[in-house]
């Protein structure tokens, strides 16, 4: 009752706009999801050759642990941008329905267009524990949940374990990328990976060094598959 009160005092006072159009009501006003546009192709998330699923190409397949990367929508797209920078910096946690839709489509038109396979299980990509006390919430976490309550999948947020508290992927020059992530996941619980087709969830990702190391982390417990779902790829 009291989480009620305060949330009717809140919406009174501050009442919830589109962060578009300020239209009131939502954070993401249904008219302008509309214009988040989905990625009809995929490619090979190595040397971008177009494939059905995300996969690797035959020329790259060898180089990864990762089966392939689904990226559901373009990062050139401002308004996409601005509801993931909305979602991660300024604590808006009600865009994580309307992002995970987003990841929801990119997974009907992949690796679930024919069917849902139950043996996929949702890995979010773990934040330090420092990063986690400042933000209050591991986005992917909520990314993935959307996800998982979608496609009545397990989504476990502590399979992975982040053990290093790096610097901002996006930040940095994309040779040093590899070098900030290495080493920064463990797998915390082995059983649950044997056997299982595994989809790692993030917002964004660049060179898709986060995916790989959580990959590495994971690839020697029998996992069938290792799979990226990401609502863009940035610069």
């Amino acid at each position: 009752m009291l989480k009620q009160i305060q949330n009717f005092c809140l919406d009174t006072l501050f009442p919830i706009e589109c962060i578009s159009c300020s239209e009131e009501g939502k954070f993401l006003c249904d008219h302008c999801f509309e214009d988040l546009e989905l990625n009809r192709k995929q490619d090979c998330p190595k040397c971008h050759k177009e494939t059905k699923l995300g996969n690797f190409c035959k020329e790259c397949k060898n180089t990864s642990r990762l089966n392939g990367v689904i990226v559901s929508a373009s990062y050139e797209n401002d308004l996409l941008q601005k509801t993931i920078h909305t979602l991660k910096y300024k604590y808006i946690e009600e865009l994580a329905k309307p992002l995970g839709n987003i990841l929801i489509s990119g997974l009907r038109m992949t690796l679930f267009k024919d069917k849902i396979d139950n043996d996929y299980i949702i890995l979010p990509i773990p934040l330090h524990k420092k990063k986690f006390r400042e933000r209050g919430f591991n986005q992917a976490e909520l990314l993935g949940l959307e996800v998982a309550k979608y496609f009545k999948l397990a989504c476990l947020n502590n399979v992975i374990i982040r053990i290093k508290n790096t610097k901002s992927q996006m930040s940095l020059n994309p040779i040093y990328r590899r070098k900030n992530i290495k080493g920064a996941f463990v797998c915390n619980k082995p059983e649950f990976i044997k056997d299982k087709k595994i989809i790692l969830v993030d917002d964004v990702c660049t060179t898709s060094s986060t995916l790989e190391e959580c990959a590495k982390a994971i690839y020697d417990y029998g996992p069938r598959e290792i799979w990226g779902l990401v609502l863009a790829r940035g610069k």
